[in-house]
């Protein structure tokens, strides 16, 4: 295998540990939070855009971090509304912009959705706890790249 086969097999390998783990992290999120993945991700970039000096929400910005559409991303900040997660309204700064504040409920959510954020990557990097594939890839991934044998 050249050098290059094997660094794409690695790259394949690695995409699918990543899967695993988002996965992991999607399942924890609806069970203990009721959120998807995306949703929190949604009020994680919210949370960052109004801690920044701008404090300026976009939507663009949002569906750009959390990988949707704008129009995707204008239901998905539907439904966190709906649930009492979000407040809109138009910006006093732009006229093109809306304000978006986070309720404490979502605060809230965020906080503890770090905090098993933080245990599913804190599980994932203890090859203990993986299952047999998954120690595989970790052994695979960290093995040499030298092709000459």
């Amino acid at each position: 295998m050249s050098h290059s086969s094997v660094l794409l097999t690695r790259r394949r390998t690695l995409d699918l540990l990543h899967r695993q783990i988002e996965v992991d992290v999607e399942h924890r999120l609806q069970k203990y939070l009721a959120l998807s993945i995306r949703e929190f991700l949604a009020l994680s970039i919210l949370q960052s855009q109004k801690e920044s000096a701008a404090a300026q929400n976009w939507v663009y910005e949002v569906a750009d971090g959390v990988g949707l559409s704008q129009s995707a991303t204008s239901r998905l900040l539907a439904r966190l509304h709906k649930r009492g997660l979000i407040t809109r309204h138009p910006s006093d700064r732009d006229r093109r912009g809306i304000d978006i504040e986070l309720s404490t409920t979502a605060l809230d959510l965020l906080r503890r959705g770090g905090l098993l954020l933080e245990q599913a990557l804190r599980d994932a990097s203890m090859p203990e706890r993986h299952r047999a594939e998954s120690r595989e890839l970790l052994q695979y991934l960290r093995g040499p790249v030298d092709t000459a044998q």
